[in-house]
């Protein structure tokens, strides 16, 4: 009797347990969709900011000199797009559906392409994965509101993980390579926070340094998932976002929005990443069969 009595009792705490894992679950995934939500709506207002200020897009580019739209129908069409697009992506704050979603992700695409196509600045080859954040935040999203399939969000963790990597070997390329933006970015930045007077010499040695570390953690966030990485990274594009305006001045917030899926989306991995955390210590620690 005691035996069916312990039996009973270990089932019905294996049960809770269950049940509180569930809603633990239930809560870390509530949590990355809102912070995934914000970055993409955050990205889009920022990217309308610089359409409707006149700053030049790729896309226009493209309209213009490949298509051979004229200034007023390139322009048009651009604000047309990032308009509907940003305002989806608001709505989706607050009622997260696919289609809200996906206009973003298709448009940021495009963007990262025709930056490609266009060039005319440095590294503009590398734009699509320099910029992955920038459409595969919203896409992923989309698809984790659009189906309850097993094993799609352990898919979109992957995919903006890999994303997450992608910008910062990317962005830490660029630095070894000593790109011209990220000297100014240096030596402005020193100047205005600090008051430091930065030679280039010094301003090309921090960024070599600095790209290094980049490709690095790029490396090991694919190899693992460490939570202290993630924390890092997340400080760490925050940092590079807000650099803008300490270079810049407060003129240049667009340039910090379009970039806080670098600090938003790190944050994001940590709460989805959790569960494979879990599963792989389990693993560790479970008998052999």
């Amino acid at each position: 009797m005691s035996q069916a009595t312990s039996e009973t009792q270990a089932s019905a705490n294996d049960a809770l347990q269950a049940a509180a894992d569930t809603l633990e679950e239930a809560g870390r995934r509530r949590l990355s969709l809102k912070l995934l939500a914000l970055a993409a709506a955050t990205t889009a207002l920022g990217m309308a900011a610089q359409v409707f200020r006149g700053d030049g897009t790729s896309i226009n580019a493209f309209l213009f000199l490949d298509l051979g739209l004229s200034h007023e129908a390139a322009r048009g069409i651009e604000r047309a797009a990032i308009g509907a697009a940003a305002g989806a992506a608001v709505l989706a704050l607050a009622r997260p559906r696919w289609f809200l979603l996906a206009p973003l992700g298709v448009y940021m695409l495009l963007e990262a392409l025709a930056d490609r196509h266009g060039g005319g600045h440095a590294f503009s080859e590398i734009a699509p994965p320099a910029h992955a954040l920038r459409y595969l935040t919203p896409l992923a999203l989309a698809v984790l509101v659009a189906t309850q399939r097993a094993g799609a969000a352990e898919s979109m963790h992957w995919v903006l993980r890999l994303g997450t990597a992608a910008v910062f070997l990317s962005h830490g390329y660029e630095a070894l390579l000593l790109h011209p933006g990220f000297i100014d970015l240096v030596i402005s930045s020193g100047q205005n926070l600090l008051g430091l007077r930065i030679e280039e010499a010094g301003a090309a040695a921090a960024l070599r340094v600095i790209g290094a570390v980049d490709i690095m953690v790029a490396i090991v966030l694919v190899a693992r998932f460490w939570p202290a990485l993630l924390w890092w990274m997340a400080f760490w594009g925050l940092v590079t976002a807000f650099s803008r305006m300490t270079a810049y001045g407060w003129g240049a917030y667009p340039e910090v929005l379009v970039r806080t899926t670098h600090f938003l989306v790190p944050l994001a991995l940590l709460p989805s990443g959790l569960p494979l955390l879990s599963r792989r210590r389990r693993s560790r620690t479970s008998p052999a069969a």
